[in-house]
């Protein structure tokens, strides 16, 4: 999949200033479009725990879709799942480095 440099800046990265938000669409790297078509072939979630960081401001994967996602997962698991909802955008390991760290220390630690 190709990048409109100005779309994908206010989408992928609508949690950030416009300049910097189009400085990481610079190096982003072409998306293959079978990784959304093709059925996974191992899916980890099954055999691991499990903390879905929902984004709030997503404005690539909007959180309606996200929780049909968790759906998904806790049918397929057969249980559910640790969510933590943040108010970040589509990329919170950019936008939000420490709070995103700190939720993926916790969740470690929580699952240990």
């Amino acid at each position: 999949m190709r990048q409109v440099p100005d779309q994908s800046a206010r989408m992928v990265y609508s949690d950030m200033p416009l300049a910097q938000a189009l400085e990481w669409v610079s190096q982003m790297w072409p998306h293959s479009a079978r990784s959304f078509t093709d059925k996974i072939q191992g899916a980890g979630y099954l055999h691991s725990p499990v903390t879905y960081i929902l984004c709030t401001k997503d404005e690539v994967l909007l959180p309606s879709f996200q929780r049909e996602r968790i759906e998904l997962i806790e049918r397929e698991k057969g249980k559910k799942i640790d969510v933590v909802e943040l108010d970040v955008g589509h990329c919170p390991n950019v936008s939000a480095t420490e709070l995103t760290a700190r939720t993926v220390v916790e969740a470690i630690v929580r699952d240990a």
